[in-house]
């Protein structure tokens, strides 16, 4: 009985023991912080100096899968962040018939477009942006973002970008 009463003792200490080191391992690795300096993703909202992307974190460094996953980021912007702003305008369906990129099959009632086309330089004009074109333009839908920090965002609550890089794609007027 005492050597059943013995192996039990040790079973609990040897229990308790394991507890302990899973605990401190986890908050060892919770407790370490990362050089996270940028923040990539598509914008979700804008209210007040404050933007929401759905994206990831940009790091030099390999970070934890906690951090690495896509999750809603919300960070700030002030009077000291620079915008840059690029948009893409999608050529008419009559610009891309005439230069070839699309073919059009079928007859006058039944007919469909067949082609692809990517986007290039020639798409593209880059521009100064701001917060207020961002609140503008993110009822569009897809806009995507970048965002640069001066010091690692991570564990802080100071999230001000010091730049902010946009792309609009803008798709043409039709009459269909």
């Amino acid at each position: 009985m005492n050597q059943i009463s013995g192996q039990k003792n040790l079973y609990f200490v040897l229990l308790a023991l394991a507890i302990v080191v899973v605990g401190v391992l986890t908050y060892l690795g919770s407790s370490k912080t990362y050089d996270i300096r940028g923040v990539s993703g598509i914008v979700t909202s804008i209210e007040g100096d404050s933007i929401t992307i759905k994206g990831f974190y940009k790091s030099d460094s390999l970070l934890p899968k906690r951090l690495s996953r896509e999750q809603n980021i919300t960070f700030k912007v002030d009077s000291n962040t620079t915008f840059k702003k690029t948009v893409y305008q999608m050529p008419s369906k009559e610009e891309l018939i005439a230069s070839g990129k699309i073919s059009v099959s079928g007859d006058e009632n039944n007919y469909s477009y067949i082609g692809s086309y990517r986007l290039t330089d020639d798409d593209k004009t880059e521009e100064t942006g701001s917060a207020s074109d961002i609140a503008e333009k993110i009822s569009d839908g897809g806009m995507t973002m970048q965002a640069v920090f001066p010091v690692s965002i991570h564990k802080s609550d100071s999230r001000v970008a010091s730049e902010v890089s946009y792309t609009i794609i803008l798709s043409p007027v039709t009459n269909d």
